[in-house]
């Protein structure tokens, strides 16, 4: 919890360092005082040190999760380039190897348009330094030759694996969602 807040959501960790800059200011106020002044200075100092620090540092769920929004994406605008780069050679999901899930993942979005691809509840876990999973809510609008085919909410879990200082997805699972409760990848790409 510390860890996340300290390097994953600088914002949360600048509003923290407001308030204790405040209750700080609030003391100098009450006693002014040379070590009151002090404690403000030191105060507003470390807080920006802290929330630099915490935009610079790039954890592996934030690099995870950049990779999800990247894929998605990716999907949106149709880069088939860029979802090939992320995907592992040793990739398997079901009957899908890495050419036949590109293959077909390429097909369907020749009959469909995917567009305004939204990623929810990103749920990361890291499981070691090599190997990570990630599970979350997608929804898009799917358009097709005759129309708008209306908006498609789904549910996937990514497994990843860190190749040098790339992660890339070495499994693909769908949780099934209402309404339509697909269970297997290929059926997605049909």
């Amino acid at each position: 919890m510390i860890l996340s807040l300290l390097f994953e959501r600088p914002a949360a960790l600048a509003v923290g360092c407001a308030g204790v800059e405040f209750v700080l200011i609030w003391f100098w106020l009450r006693r002014r005082s040379a070590a009151t002044v002090r404690g403000v200075w030191i105060g507003a100092a470390a807080s920006v040190a802290l929330v630099a620090m915490s935009m610079a540092v790039v954890t592996p769920r934030e690099r995870i999760t950049a990779v999800c929004r990247e894929l998605g994406r990716a999907v949106d605008e149709g880069d088939m380039d860029a979802v090939s780069a992320r995907i592992a050679s040793d990739f398997s999901a079901e009957e899908l190897d890495r050419e036949e899930l590109l293959r077909r993942v390429t097909l369907a979005l020749t009959r469909v348009r995917v567009d305004q691809v939204r990623l929810q509840r990103l749920e990361i876990e890291v499981l070691d330094e090599k190997r990570a999973a990630a599970t979350f809510d997608a929804s898009c609008n799917v358009r097709t030759a005759e129309g708008f085919a209306g908006a498609l909410p789904s549910r996937w879990k990514l497994a990843f694996r860190r190749e040098r200082e790339r992660w890339v997805v070495t499994r693909i699972e769908s949780i099934p969602t209402p309404p339509l409760q697909i269970k297997r990848v290929g059926d997605w790409l049909r």
